[in-house]
């Protein structure tokens, strides 16, 4: 069935497969929406190690607009 819709998506703009993905990606599976304390606390941790990463000069970011800019050269 997905072979079949292929064809006629690839046409729509980048807006519209996007929101379809993430339409498609909710539908999935609704639990999704709700990840576990667990998870959650990971995440939290993650997030306040690259920050500290980042703040103390240990990793340097690449600027969101080179990111993006990447993005679209290669997919789109």
């Amino acid at each position: 069935m997905a072979a079949k819709l292929i064809p006629l998506l690839e046409p729509l703009e980048a807006s519209d497969r996007a929101e379809l993905a993430s339409w498609l990606f909710d539908s999935i599976d609704d639990t999704l929406a709700e990840p576990d304390a667990a998870y959650e606390q990971a995440w939290v941790q993650e997030i306040e190690r690259r920050s500290q990463e980042i703040h103390s000069g240990a990793v340097i970011g690449i600027p969101a607009e080179e990111v993006f800019a990447e993005i679209r050269r290669k997919y789109l």
